[in-house]
């Protein structure tokens, strides 16, 4: 998207379509990412979460690039937030609702997703929507 021009181009294409996913954008050891993740795939509930580096170490934007494929999620969710929570990147509440009310953040250092003891507050509410504002 160039506001300047007035343009939009296509850009990189997501390594498997899917819907009722989340996204949203966050740093991982020094660089900024774009994360999707959840969702359906072929009408099942996923796990599945892929990322995009478009700002490198040094804030060096980055053009061009593919998305590449992180730990699954340990909830499948759909209609869920994704966001940060402390420095890391988290997911919160959506469907199914059995165990999704449980806050899970990725640990890049381990490579893998994990459970917090954090739960979304308010029983009841699992339908999300996250909005990042840039630091």
């Amino acid at each position: 998207l160039d506001l300047n021009k007035n343009e939009v181009t296509e850009g990189p294409v997501l390594m498997k379509p899917r819907y009722a996913h989340s996204a949203t954008v966050f740093n991982m050891m020094g660089a900024k990412y774009v994360a999707v993740a959840g969702g359906f795939i072929d009408y099942s509930i996923t796990d599945y979460v892929e990322v995009l580096k478009y700002c490198g170490e040094g804030g060096v934007i980055l053009d061009g690039g593919d998305f590449r494929q992180l730990a699954p999620m340990k909830v499948k969710r759909f209609d869920f937030g994704l966001g940060v929570l402390g420095k890391s990147l988290a997911a919160f509440g959506g469907e199914p609702t059995i165990i999704s009310d449980q806050i899970e953040t990725y640990n890049p250092n381990l490579t893998q997703w994990q459970l917090t003891n954090n739960f979304v507050s308010v029983k009841g509410r699992h339908y999300f929507s996250t909005v990042t504002f840039p630091s």
